[in-house]
């Protein structure tokens, strides 16, 4: 059974955990959003690079030449185009973060719970040899401490900034492997030359 004071911890606890999810959300939007065509340009050598704004990004693209190859990305058909649309890579990086995210969360809760259970009991100089409170009372000259082996001293933080960076590279290296992978796919199923340091 909860205490007041533990369902108070919890409220805040996840208070500050949807507030990591906006922020990484936030992150992931504005990273993609100036990313995505200099990595464009990276891999097909089209021209598409850094801009305020995405549409001034691909100003110099190719696909703006009146003959000659065209970046398979920006001239992709509306029905593959959302594989590689900016939006369905947020929603990747995001779902993939998220996912990490909820899995270490259980196994703090978890640690946390254990902790709970053992808030009361004490140790003597072995730490196997757990004493209910009442044995204690009754023996003074017991040497004594609080019982927490299973739990980090982040586990009871409200806002543990450590596993959040640890976690933070997680969609960035999603957003690298997964346009990485559909550049090789759209590169393998056009006729377009160029790819990194590679051509047809």
């Amino acid at each position: 059974m909860e205490t007041v004071q533990q369902k108070k911890f919890n409220r805040k606890l996840w208070f500050c955990r949807v507030v990591e999810l906006i922020v990484v959300g936030a992150l992931i939007y504005v990273f993609s959003r100036y990313f995505h065509n200099p990595f464009c340009g990276f891999i097909f050598q089209c021209g598409c690079t850094f801009g305020k704004t995405p549409d001034i990004g691909w100003r110099h693209c190719n696909i703006h030449n009146v003959s000659g190859p065209k970046c398979p990305w920006c001239n992709a058909k509306k029905s593959v185009v959302w594989l590689i649309d900016t939006n369905s890579v947020n929603v990747l990086m995001f779902v993939s973060y998220l996912i990490v995210a909820i899995y270490q969360w259980r196994k703090v809760d978890q640690r946390r719970k254990i902790d709970d259970i053992y808030s009361d009991l004490v140790v003597g100089d072995d730490p196997e040899d757990i004493l209910q409170p009442e044995i204690v009372a009754s023996n003074k000259s017991v040497n004594t401490r609080k019982l927490s082996i299973h739990s980090n001293k982040g586990d009871h933080k409200l806002c543990n900034i450590k596993p959040i960076l640890k976690r933070l590279w997680i969609p960035f290296f999603v957003f690298t492997v997964y346009d990485l992978i559909m550049g090789t796919i759209f590169y393998l199923a056009t006729s377009y030359p160029y790819f990194m340091w590679w051509k047809k």
